[in-house]
């Protein structure tokens, strides 16, 4: 009943040149979505992450784009190296593929191997694939 109540709400009677589509997508938009695109309907991210791009390059938040761009002044800088975004890690155990994992960033400072992930939010899965990594492949992730 309540969101039937909360629908009736946000629903007005349509004018004579808006259709259902139109009255459908003030309502998602008031619901915190955004309107259809070619007839789909956009949702904002679970953790309002704001997707942002830089050098032609999409990150899923702005903080990460704000991590890439430090990182780029620093490997300009020279005091990094062998800078790579996106790297995927198989986690297997005992010859069985359990899941893979992506590091946002990694690369070489100071004759050590980085591998960086910036977190807004730590969600359980996160968490789970950090401890794998750490037992599988002995590499302890650093978070920004």
């Amino acid at each position: 009943p309540e969101i039937c109540y909360c629908f009736l709400t946000m629903a007005r009677k349509p004018s004579k040149k808006e259709t259902n589509g139109d009255v459908l997508d003030r309502i998602v938009e008031k619901l915190g979505g955004k309107p259809r695109k070619n007839g789909r309907f956009s949702r904002r991210n679970k953790f309002r992450a704001i997707p942002t791009w830089v050098d032609g390059r999409r990150f899923a938040s702005k903080k990460e784009a704000r991590r890439y761009s430090e990182l780029k002044l620093l490997l300009e800088a020279g005091k990094i190296s062998g800078l790579e975004m996106q790297k995927p890690f198989s986690l297997d155990v005992n010859g069985v593929h359990i899941c893979d994992y992506r590091a946002d960033f990694d690369y070489w400072e100071n004759g050590q191997w980085v591998v960086n992930d910036v977190k807004g939010m730590k969600t359980r899965e996160y968490i789970l694939k950090r401890r794998l990594m750490l037992a599988i492949h002995n590499i302890a992730i650093k978070e920004t």
